[in-house]
């Protein structure tokens, strides 16, 4: 029997909005959403979708191949891609450079020495990314750069998800929780949803399952993870 070769799960914005007001019993099988509904699911959908940026271990947005970009003497600061989250290492004329903390990097008293450069600090917290190099370039030569770039959001309900397979029920199960509290949705039924979100936080690895946590409702996330967590 032949396989179907793909090794991908394709979920639109649509795809998910339509369960996730499934699970909430607003929709029934079969039954499509209001172009207004789905706009205000989508924009709370995309709200979820950025925290997945904070995710350590999604190796699916490691770039594949190196990006670069040339030094030039006396100058220590470079623009990076624009969908850079962080910079997971670095190479300089094919030597492997070491990361500086921002605090260590502020540390160094003189910023202006040149030579060949054997650290890095990289600065995303500018709408243009930057890496600093230290010491500072005395000539030309290339960086080459792996980075974990942003996750992309939905512009439209017919995108496809950005996030890998496995977290596609967390996110519905997420969505349909956050609606939930513009339905009248009943109790019994807002305690299932709970119960399949915690199940879906379960399968994920401790610490991305720690990270997301902290973007659920505070009394959620107690019903989730008791009292103590």
């Amino acid at each position: 029997m032949a396989t179907s070769g793909v090794t991908e799960v394709t979920l639109t914005g649509a795809d998910i909005i339509k369960r996730a007001l499934r699970l909430m019993g607003v929709l029934s099988t079969g039954d499509s959403p209001s172009t207004q509904e789905e706009s205000d699911a989508l924009a709370v959908l995309n709200s979820i979708i950025k925290h997945f940026d904070q995710v350590p271990g999604l190796k699916r947005y490691l770039q594949s191949s190196p990006l670069n970009f040339s030094t030039s003497a006396s100058t220590s600061s470079y623009a990076l891609d624009s969908d850079t989250m962080w910079v997971e290492s670095t190479e300089y004329s094919g030597t492997p450079l070491v990361e500086l903390t921002h605090k260590e990097y502020q540390n160094i008293l003189d910023k202006t020495t040149e030579s060949t450069p054997t650290h890095f600090y990289v600065s995303t917290d500018l709408d243009t990314p930057k890496m600093y190099l230290y010491p500072v370039p005395s000539g030309a030569a290339t960086v080459n750069y792996y980075i974990r770039r942003k996750i992309e959001i939905f512009n439209a309900k017919t995108d496809d998800a950005d996030v890998p397979d496995e977290f596609h029920n967390l996110v519905i199960y997420w969505l349909a929780l956050l609606l939930s509290t513009e339905y009248s949705v009943p109790d019994s039924t807002v305690q299932l949803i709970i119960q399949g979100l915690q199940q879906e936080m379960q399968t994920i690895g401790q610490e991305q399952r720690m990270i997301l946590s902290r973007y659920l409702p505070t009394e959620v996330e107690q019903e989730i993870y008791g009292e103590n967590s």
